[in-house]
């Protein structure tokens, strides 16, 4: 990364406020830094949101952290690796870790959000018609809509996912039980309004 984009990142990174995750903050950022390819702001992002935790607990400072990444960088001699790459390192670095803003803040509440065994990642439901045969087996008597719940999930850093079969009643049950949290949501997001507090689900 050239200094002129270093520049313009580290001006994002301190005007932009917090976001509920880093795939949220990198997209905004990605807004204010043009120059900079998405995927790079990205992984940069979420560098940084690995980052901020450890200098928190482990009660480091920007300085100390930058130091052990440039002394794991030079351990492990990547090829064009020079000293002077090293010391850039290591200067960018404690710049970002000093920035304590909108980023330390984001970093945070994705440590928050996702310090639970099992974190959502997606779903998806499959239907499907199952029909339903004679004693004979060779007439269909009736048929069903069957769904199928594909649920995905990370455990301990791992993609994993389970499937679970519903019927309709199945179906009207889990709508209400989504509809029933949305309310909650609601009153709690009021609360949160109430009390002055940045609400990180604004704008997600």
């Amino acid at each position: 990364m050239s200094g002129p984009q270093f520049d313009e990142l580290l001006k994002g990174l301190n005007e932009l406020e917090a976001s509920l995750s880093p795939l949220q903050f990198s997209k905004h950022l990605s807004e204010k830094s043009k120059t900079i390819p998405q995927d790079d702001i990205k992984s940069f992002v979420g560098l940084l949101c690995g980052l901020y935790p450890v200098k928190e607990n482990n009660n480091k400072t920007a300085s100390q952290i930058a130091a052990d990444l440039k002394e794991t960088a030079q351990d492990e001699k990547p090829l064009f690796f020079t000293p002077e790459k090293a010391a850039i390192l290591e200067q960018r670095m404690t710049r970002l870790l000093s920035i304590d803003k909108a980023i330390a803040v984001t970093a945070k509440a994705h440590d928050v959000v996702t310090e639970h065994q099992h974190v959502f990642c997606a779903a998806r439901i499959f239907s499907d018609i199952r029909p339903v045969f004679s004693a004979s087996a060779d007439v269909v008597s009736a048929a069903v809509v069957v769904h199928t719940l594909n649920i995905a999930y990370h455990e301990a850093g791992e993609h994993k996912e389970f499937y679970v079969a519903m019927d309709k009643t199945d179906i009207d049950s889990l709508k209400k039980v989504i509809e029933r949290a949305e309310k909650k949501a609601k009153a709690l997001h009021l609360i949160i309004k109430q009390s002055a507090v940045t609400n990180l689900d604004e704008g997600a």
